[in-house]
């Protein structure tokens, strides 16, 4: 993961390059990460939940 303090071209930016690279903000800074993974772990009872309730919104 990378950080940007002062950088004119990556200000403000949030989003996916490609199909490896995400930009986001935190903290006012812009942070290059990779692309987060998809869990294959089970959701839990509350998640699931969760999830309901945010798709009934």
């Amino acid at each position: 993961m990378s950080k940007s303090k002062v950088n004119v071209i990556t200000h403000g930016f949030s989003g996916k390059l490609g199909d490896q690279i995400v930009l986001r903000q935190r903290n006012g800074q812009t942070v290059m990460a990779s692309k987060p993974r998809i869990s294959k772990n089970a959701l839990s009872e509350a998640q699931e939940l969760t999830r309901i309730n945010f798709a009934c919104a």
